[in-house]
């Protein structure tokens, strides 16, 4: 088998890089460090044309492949992971579908032009990964539903104007099970609460309560039943994308810390001629380039039509494993001075730290490959 990017996916990967490199590294750690959430670098994206990567062309977007946008959040994680975060919620074809079609062409240009943020309620307290035990309750009323519940966890709450809420509910039709929802957070009976995190600072996190909120019929993102599976299927092609925005981070510190043993002396000499300090930035690079390789397969598969569930799992779980490995193997390298708040790796490190868990944790992510791998595993 054979895949990789096509000669226009190449070119718009180095388009990106040079674009990211110019306008944003200079200023991740001053953004990333802070608490406030960065709507000039937010709107820049959309003048950059880097929001809605993935949305129709009829409504700002680019209408990228998904190996496309996997190399697009890639060279924007190099240059800032916080920021690429913001182009990957901005990117999904998943975000077209959810906005009911009456809202489209008011809410996606808005999001392609980076003046609004979309929140999404998934995870609730006690409930983590296992998306079936929702407890958050959608009751038919007259002209539309009233949602009671609380999802946590929620990245961007702080900042977004609305959220799809994914909730479970019957119609009058008999079908049951999770729906979607498109909640006006300024609404009676919305309220929020954040989170004080180690990284991500910029983006914020926290909990949405849903205290007898009205949403009209209009405002049905997924109909009771497909709820469950529009999740399912966005998160087996979202992880890839997370694990290449890991990729990214790691790669700009590993390329630092090259960089610095090429320069830096010690007994006499430079300190990239000891095995020593070389073979374990070697073997990082190694393990990245597999990360890597294993995320672009996922992408491929999915832009053949094919199935890339494990893949995606799979490509997650490990490019932001050995994300971690490769920063802290270059923060060693460059030994104090990384250990700095001053140091872009310690803040790299925290960022990528958060995607061990976000969209499913190790253990969860391992549980969906053994599935491909053990058709009857439970």
């Amino acid at each position: 088998m054979q895949f990789g990017l096509t000669d226009d996916e190449s070119t718009f990967r180095d388009q990106i890089r040079a674009l990211a490199d110019k306008e944003f590294a200079e200023g991740y750690l001053r953004r990333a460090t802070s608490e406030e959430f960065p709507w000039d670098g937010y709107r820049r994206l959309g003048e950059l044309q880097l929001l809605g990567l993935m949305f129709s062309e009829g409504f700002g977007g680019q209408a990228a492949t998904f190996v496309a946008t996997g190399a697009a959040l890639e060279a924007l994680a190099y240059a800032d992971f916080n920021l690429a975060f913001l182009a990957y919620f901005a990117a999904l074809p998943s975000v077209e579908r959810l906005v009911p079609e009456s809202l489209r062409a008011e809410v996606l240009p808005r999001i392609v032009r980076g003046e609004e943020i979309l929140a999404y309620g998934v995870t609730e307290p006690g409930g983590g990964s296992d998306l079936a035990a929702t407890r958050a309750r959608a009751e038919r009323v007259d002209g539309g539903w009233r949602l009671n519940g609380e999802k946590t966890s929620v990245s961007l709450i702080g900042v977004a104007e609305r959220a799809v809420v994914f909730a479970r509910a019957s119609d009058a039709a008999g079908a049951a099970g999770i729906g979607g929802f498109l909640v006006d957070l300024q609404v009676s009976g919305v309220s929020r609460s954040s989170f004080h995190d180690v990284g991500c600072l910029p983006l914020g996190r926290g909990s949405l309560f849903l205290d007898d909120v009205f949403v009209p019929d209009e405002r049905l993102s997924a109909a009771p039943g497909a709820g469950f599976f529009e999740i399912v299927d966005t998160f087996n092609y979202t992880r890839p994308l997370l694990g290449l925005m890991c990729v990214g981070a790691a790669q700009a510190s590993l390329d630092e810390a090259v960089a610095y043993a090429g320069q830096r002396e010690a007994f006499g000499q430079k300190i990239s001629s000891y095995q020593g300090v070389t073979f374990p930035l070697v073997e990082a690079t190694a393990r990245i380039a597999a990360a890597r390789h294993l995320c672009y397969e996922a992408l491929w598969l999915r832009d053949r039509g094919e199935s890339q569930r494990a893949e995606g799992a799979l490509s997650k779980w490990y490019g932001c494993e050995e994300a971690l490995r490769a920063i802290e193997a270059a923060m060693v390298t460059m030994g104090h001075y990384a250990y700095s708040v001053d140091s872009p790796h310690q803040q790299r490190l925290r960022d990528v730290m958060g995607l061990l868990f976000g969209e499913g944790t190790p253990q969860i992510m391992k549980r969906i490959a053994a599935h491909a791998v053990w058709k009857d595993a439970r």
